[in-house]
């Protein structure tokens, strides 16, 4: 089944990932993780993006985020992997595309997928057999988590999921899948898109 157009992408949630082009390890060194990361940071405020979740891999990235922008999501995912290719490209001497396809992305709509889906970004590393337990990699959200810090206290985050996060650090099995359509994870989250969060906060 072809993927929907982003255009008719109505949910506020989307899990979103980004690959090197060739699957080229383009986040191989801490310094280069870290710079990624400044620009999320740096420039999900300047576009309203809240980040629900992210891991940095090797050779690509899982984001979920929630905005009440959707037409901004675009212009923040290509501000950021613009800027991030010229600082790679000059680092390492290079020149051309840095990326594969511009990104994929996945609207949630159902609470146990956006559950799944975090506790899915976070288990990569697990899974590629860099580290043995999720709170062993340190360029991924799931600290946050374990603590209750950061980007698990943010208003979105507390008000769809709560204040305890057991349930996601305590079991790291999931069954979430990304795939190329959204028909497995039906609308009983609908209530927090667009709906709930008239007013954006930034944190």
């Amino acid at each position: 089944m072809p993927r929907n157009p982003r255009s008719s992408i109505d949910s506020s949630f989307l899990h979103i990932m980004v690959q090197g082009v060739n699957k080229e390890y383009i986040f191989s060194t801490e310094r280069y993780i870290k710079e990624y990361l400044f620009l999320i940071n740096k420039y999900s405020k300047e576009f309203e993006i809240n980040i629900i979740a992210y891991c940095i891999m090797n050779n690509h990235a899982h984001l979920l985020v929630y905005t009440k922008h959707l037409d901004k999501l675009a212009k923040f995912m290509q501000k950021v992997n613009l800027k991030y290719s010229h600082f790679y490209n000059q680092k390492e001497k290079r020149v051309g595309v840095l990326f594969r396809n511009r990104y994929k992305s996945e609207a949630i709509y159902n609470i146990k997928y956006l559950i799944n889906c975090i506790k899915y970004i976070h288990m990569n590393p697990v899974k590629a057999e860099m580290v043995k337990k999720c709170e062993d990699y340190s360029f991924s959200s799931y600290s946050d988590y374990l603590y209750n810090i950061g980007i698990s206290q943010s208003p979105i985050v507390l008000e769809t999921i709560g204040k305890d996060f057991s349930f996601i650090i305590s079991n790291n099995s999931t069954d979430y899948l990304f795939i190329d359509n959204d028909k497995h994870n039906s609308n009983d989250i609908s209530k927090y898109m667009n709906i709930r969060y008239l007013s954006f906060s930034k944190h």
